[in-house]
């Protein structure tokens, strides 16, 4: 009877302890699944956001690539007026857009080559205006400037500034500020303590200024 009774309990308890293991098993399943499909959700969200930021950046870069500025184009050229043009271009074809060159365009100082920016000026000043210098096409000598026709870089507005050769928007501004902060300018060589303008930019305006 005994020996009965302790079969019976073994029995009962491989039961039970199979139906536990079977359970944890079940239930550990379950949480692996649930996990795997936790992970599969977040890695399909950073994919969706990688090709959204991908498909943002291209669009940028596509506007960026065909992005238009408007130019004034002032003076000696066939048909001035404003310009709205891609922002790769220079203003060599600014004035090719413009009609070209007068027969009375000064071309000392102008640099064909040089980058546009928006709302830039660019001014081919008349041979008459300009001391010293040559036309591409007649080559005339030109008479000395007179005193008055020269821009003061003490009382010219930002704006008169802008008809100088090289200076923009940008460099007028950083002039006016520098003035008003440091005093007026005794001589035409200090301007190059304006930031922004360098040798280049002082020998390109060099001729066209005063105090």
């Amino acid at each position: 009877m005994k020996k009965q009774i302790f079969i019976l309990a073994g029995v009962v308890a491989f039961v039970m302890g199979f139906f536990l293991i079977t359970r944890n098993s079940s239930t550990n399943s379950g949480t692996l699944f649930e996990t795997d499909t936790k992970a599969l959700e977040a890695s399909t969200i950073d994919y969706e956001n990688d090709i959204e930021t991908a498909e943002i950046s291209m669009k940028e870069s596509i506007s960026n690539l065909h992005r238009t500025v408007f130019v004034d184009v002032q003076g000696e050229v066939i048909s001035p007026g404003v310009f709205e043009v891609d922002h790769s271009v220079r203003v060599g074809y600014l004035i090719d857009l413009a009609g070209g060159l007068t027969d009375y365009a000064c071309i000392n100082g102008l640099n064909r080559a040089a980058r546009i920016y928006d709302e830039m000026v660019i001014l081919v000043p008349h041979i008459d205006n300009v001391s010293g210098s040559t036309t591409e096409k007649g080559g005339l000598d030109t008479s000395s400037v007179e005193d008055s026709d020269l821009i003061s870089i003490n009382t010219a507005s930002a704006l008169e500034l802008q008809s100088l050769p090289g200076i923009g928007p940008v460099l007028s501004e950083n002039i006016v500020t520098h003035r008003t902060e440091n005093g007026a300018f005794s001589t035409i060589d200090e301007l190059i303590n304006v930031s922004g303008i360098g040798a280049g930019i002082m020998e390109n305006v060099r001729e066209y200024i005063k105090p």
